[in-house]
């Protein structure tokens, strides 16, 4: 007979609880994305006072995590993801965390941590490393920041059933030919230019809500050639319900646009976006109404100038004037 609690630390058997939490964390839904049952494998080691969980997906698929109490109020976990399916993408990386207790609450204690990652693979392709800073308490975790590369995220994650959640992510410079590949193996030439914007992520799985704008800036998806290109919207994962949108072209020509992208296939993005409608860019107030045929930005992105079509109703039909008729014109406009 032995005591566990005598042969590991209050913290370490405090702790293998919260090992699972942060297993199912980090792994999302194991092997729904495989399509293959997942092994969950346990051992502890009383002599080195670790607490060991291998989790097995088919013969491609492998996860390792490690906790290890430092102190009766810290612990540290090491986790080694093999071509982990989440999702939409496979991840391999190794992350470091380390979990100091705070005080109990009504639902027990919590935990602030820090997470570094090595060696970051999507998809087989390296990325830039995640840092983040988080709390758990009361059966979910609060992300406080997590930087990776130029975006940044916060959000919180339930792991209570039904597994609410909310991530809102900002970012920008980003190659859009970075973002896309992490996707969907494309050559260079087919996507190009640089990417910006906010992402927001909401509900529980399967029903995630998504809200986006994101502005891409000189470059081309496919065939379709832009010097700018809004896509703000919403919908539930994968659609994508496209409003108050515009593409100004290379050649200066401007459109709204508008429709609903299918985000499972991101292989028929291109086609997608060349079927959003297009409407032409107007603007009415009192008498008159204007129409936007072009707008092009300077390249060190100073200003803008834009060829509009005026039109302004006459007030009184019987009278002749310059106010009187249609107009073409040019407009800059400067930032400072």
């Amino acid at each position: 007979m032995f005591d566990l609690q005598e042969m590991l630390p209050r913290q370490a058997c405090h702790s293998i609880p919260l090992l699972l939490s942060f297993c199912a964390f980090i792994l999302g839904k194991p092997g729904i994305a495989a399509g293959e049952p997942v092994l969950m494998r346990g051992e502890l080691d009383f002599i080195q006072k670790t607490a060991t969980v291998r989790f097995i997906s088919g013969t491609e698929h492998h996860a390792v995590f490690q906790v290890r109490p430092v102190s009766d109020s810290s612990i540290q976990i090491l986790a080694e993801l093999d071509n982990w399916p989440v999702r939409l993408f496979n991840i391999s990386t190794v992350l470091e965390a380390s979990l100091n207790m705070v005080p109990d609450g009504e639902a027990g204690p919590g935990y602030s941590g820090q997470l570094r990652s090595r060696n970051v693979l999507f998809n087989k392709k390296p990325l830039d490393d995640i840092s983040a800073r988080f709390v758990f308490k009361n059966q979910a975790v609060f992300i406080e920041r997590l930087s990776w590369g130029n975006c940044v995220m916060s959000g919180t994650w339930e792991w209570a059933r039904p597994h609410r959640f909310r991530l809102s992510a900002e970012f920008a410079d980003v190659p859009l030919y970075d973002l896309v590949s992490l996707f969907m193996d494309v050559p260079r030439d087919v996507v190009e230019g640089a990417s910006a914007g906010k992402i927001r992520l909401s509900g529980n799985d399967p029903d995630v809500k998504l809200q986006a704008e994101v502005f891409l800036t000189n470059g081309c998806i496919g065939d379709l050639e832009y010097r700018q290109l809004r896509l703000k919207g919403e919908g539930v994962f994968p659609k994508f319900r496209i409003t108050d949108s515009f593409v100004s072209q290379a050649d200066g020509l401007t459109f709204k646009v508008a429709g609903l992208l299918n985000l499972a296939r991101l292989d028929k993005i291109p086609q997608q976006l060349r079927s959003l409608r297009r409407k032409p860019v107007v603007r009415s107030s009192g008498m008159e109404t204007e129409w936007t045929l072009k707008r092009i930005e300077s390249d060190d992105k100073s200003g803008t100038t834009e060829l509009k079509y005026l039109y302004r109703r006459k007030e009184n039909i019987n009278t002749m004037s310059d106010e009187d008729v249609d107009m073409i014109g040019v407009e800059q406009k400067l930032k400072f």
